[in-house]
């Protein structure tokens, strides 16, 4: 299985440059979807909707389909959906309590070794929680099934294509640290750009598998 591949201009351009390509071309587009993102997360109760209309105005960027990401995101904002609120929210939910956990297992230094198997048990659980947001969210846009059939496919897609997976996730992690350690230096610009980078990343590293979803294959045949 190999990265994916997209034409532009008639010239296929694999992973991380395409990746790149994206930013350079979109890079004003991406910091004020950024700024709307946080904008709509700001209710809490909107968090499942800002997600997924994020989602689907990078899914578009990603397969350079539509011309005004802007206008997308909110005309998406606002097709409220009971499946998105139930994917979207679920594994949103299930992140945040996920990291509630090993923070007060972090917090909590003990030296039991069977607490530092639970603290591993659930940094687990809270990587494969957001793997399968990676795939679940582009599948609320590219699948007309049911919210339990939606986090089954991506659950199969986020183990079946690992190496996308851990890509993706490694990827992300590496932003987030690199802005992190250095937020009094790093240009506002780019930690604007964190939230939507981070959903490119997956959501770029998940476009290749959608095709092989819709038609029923969850990840087991080769790309």
């Amino acid at each position: 299985m190999g990265l994916p591949v997209w034409p532009v201009d008639g010239v296929p351009v694999r992973g991380p440059g395409k990746l790149l390509m994206l930013l350079y071309q979109n890079l004003f587009e991406l910091i004020v979807l950024n700024l709307f993102y946080l904008l709509c997360c700001a209710p809490i109760v909107t968090i499942p909707f800002a997600a997924s209309a994020l989602v689907k105005v990078l899914l578009d960027m990603c397969r350079g389909q539509g011309s005004h990401p802007l206008g997308s995101y909110w005309r998406c904002f606002f097709r409220f959906g009971r499946t998105v609120f139930a994917v979207a929210g679920f594994l949103t939910a299930m992140e945040v309590l996920l990291l509630w956990g090993l923070l007060i297992y972090l917090g909590a230094g003990a030296a039991n070794p069977l607490f530092w198997l639970g603290c591993g048990v659930n940094a687990a659980a809270l990587v494969l929680v957001i793997l399968v947001k990676f795939y679940a969210l582009p599948l609320l846009h590219t699948s007309r099934e049911g919210a339990r059939r939606i986090l089954l496919r991506a659950f199969c897609l986020a183990l079946g294509r690992l190496p996308y997976s851990l890509a993706a996730f490694a990827a992300a992690v590496a932003m987030w640290t690199v802005c992190l350690r250095n937020w009094q230096s790093a240009w506002i610009a780019i930690v604007l750009l964190l939230f939507s980078l981070t959903y490119l990343v997956g959501t770029f590293c998940a476009a290749p598998c959608m095709e092989d979803a819709a038609e029923g294959k969850d990840g087991k045949g080769g790309a």
